[in-house]
């Protein structure tokens, strides 16, 4: 949900002209913290397209 909902917001500024500082913030990091202070290493992502998923 924090995913969708900070995709909906920067879709704002990006396509609707919003400025940023106006949606900045409304974006949310809780799930980045909660991962990085589970050890989470986010250097391991890889760079390529998600896959599509019936629940996005």
């Amino acid at each position: 949900m924090e995913l969708e909902d900070n995709y909906t917001y920067l879709k704002m500024v990006a396509f609707d002209g919003v400025p940023l500082e106006n949606v900045i913030q409304d974006l949310s990091i809780t799930e980045y913290k909660r991962l990085s202070h589970e050890g989470y290493n986010f250097n391991n992502l890889k760079r390529q397209k998600i896959q599509d998923d019936p629940s996005f």
